[in-house]
Parts: C-alpha cells; structure tokens; sequence
C-alpha cells in the first residue's frame, strides 16, 4: 500500500480488516486471514498488470473510469466496494486494456530501419 501511496486506514477497508487503526493512530500489525490474504495476492497482480503495462499506480488508482465495470468511480473506490470480486473485474479490465494497446501497436505500420523479422 505504501508503494500505490494509499493511507492506511484506506488499506485496511480495502483489504476487508476490521478494527481500524489502533489508539496511538497508527496501522496495526496483524497476519493476513482468509479473504484477506486473497484480497492481498489480487492486489499484487494488479500492481503487477499495471507495472507491464507502464501504468503509475497512485495516478492510475485514482482516475475515475466511467466504462464497465467501474461506472465512473475510481479504481480504488470500486476495489474497496466490491473487495474479491472487484479484484477479478479490475484484472479483467486491465488485461482487456493491455490487449487492445497491444493490438493497436501491431497495426501500426513498422518503422523503416532496415532490420527485418
């Protein structure tokens, strides 16, 4: 969460713990239960689709999307909602989104360097 620069009260409702931050305001330490642990590992693969993809995360987290599935809140906000299966649908939006760059890139024409494939 520190790398996506998100406060950590925001961090605990995104993974889905309860108890907030403790008396001191700071976050609590605690192992990953459950769906949390879940939550945990579909947010690294987010991370992750979003580093190929060249994408900064904090900014791209933040931006409100008004297409499918996010129906313009921003990633972060539908990721919180909809915790598990928000984390399936923001993949899913960004594999589709990294496959039409992709496909948009091959259409275009090669540049002339005199190299061939």
């Amino acid at each position: 969460m520190d790398d996506w620069h998100v406060e950590d009260i925001q961090a605990l409702a995104l993974i889905g713990h309860p108890g907030g931050l403790t008396k001191k305001g700071t976050r609590p330490r605690f192992k990953l239960v459950g769906d949390e642990v879940t939550m945990f590992r579909g947010l690294k693969e987010i991370a992750s689709a979003l580093a190929s993809l060249e994408l900064e995360p904090r900014a791209w987290l933040n931006r409100p999307i008004k297409g499918a599935p996010f129906g313009g809140a921003t990633p972060m906000a539908y990721l919180t909602d909809q915790k598990l299966a928000g984390v399936r649908d923001t993949m899913r939006f960004i594999l589709q989104q990294g496959l039409k760059l992709s496909m948009s890139a091959s259409t275009k024409p090669a540049r002339a360097s005199g190299a061939s494939l």
